[in-house]
């Protein structure tokens, strides 16, 4: 892992300068015109103490939206905000076991109504870790992932309250499913953004050492010991299997 060997101090110092670098690069491709909000994070981590790295930022705005087929097909181009907040573990710890202790992300597309200027095209996405029980549920409770992305969220009731309605006309909005994904952070957050939503400025920006490099170390750190934890599932190590259970990571799998 990248951050093996390293000091609490040594692995923030690490993850501040590279969300300082990731937010140069973002700049440079003219993807975020103001990445403030990730040169507030790098300063938030690199200020921690104790066994803990993390950090939060809000308001950070992408250019998204070329190449997306969506409905109604006139938009071309629009906005996402996204908003992270993340803390993990430093120091030793079982490769298999969760790396995170607080876990949450915002994603908010918007694009301009031409039609209706006071009621603008909105979708929203919330991805966080669940904090309390996550074993299969008994009964007819709804799967709950320890992470996991859903739908809509507290963004799509405060839209549908600013356009004073009570519902979107024809489109039904559920709880679930809560769909089970590896946690992010801020650069995870960005990059899942940017592959889903800005595939041409993405491939190029994969091309990228600096882009690749960064990136690949969130994965390691956060990525990493969750594949470990899903491979252990179906591990002779038995053991390994009481570290990060399966019915928290997913709960359809017995």
């Amino acid at each position: 892992m990248p951050d093996e060997g390293l000091t609490p101090k040594q692995l923030r110092s690490r993850i501040a300068l590279e969300l300082q670098e990731f937010a140069n690069i973002l700049l440079g491709e003219g993807i975020c015109a103001d990445p403030s909000p990730l040169s507030f994070a790098s300063n938030s981590c690199r200020g921690l103490t104790g066994d803990r790295w993390g950090y939060s930022f809000s308001g950070l705005t992408l250019f998204v939206g070329d190449g997306v087929k969506c409905i109604p097909t006139p938009i071309s181009d629009f906005v996402c905000r996204l908003d992270v907040k993340v803390e993990g573990v430093c120091g030793e710890a079982p490769p298999q076991s969760d790396p995170l202790r607080e876990h949450q992300v915002e994603i908010e597309l918007k694009a301009p109504n031409k039609a209706k200027p006071a009621i603008p095209f909105l979708q929203a996405w919330h991805f966080d870790r669940h904090p309390g029980n996550c074993s299969p549920p008994s009964g007819p409770k709804p799967a709950h992932p320890r992470y996991h992305f859903s739908f809509g969220g507290n963004r799509i009731k405060a839209h549908l309250l600013a356009i004073g309605m009570p519902y979107f006309e024809g489109l039904l909005l559920l709880n679930s499913p809560r769909l089970t994904h590896p946690p992010l952070d801020g650069v995870l957050a960005v990059d899942f953004v940017l592959s889903h939503f800005a595939g041409p400025k993405w491939r190029i920006l994969s091309q990228q050492p600096a882009y690749r490099r960064i990136v690949s170390n969130s994965q390691e750190l956060l990525w990493k010991p969750y594949a470990l934890a899903l491979n252990a599932h179906w591990s002779t190590d038995h053991a390994s299997k009481r570290i990060w259970p399966i019915g928290e990571l997913w709960p359809q799998v017995f």
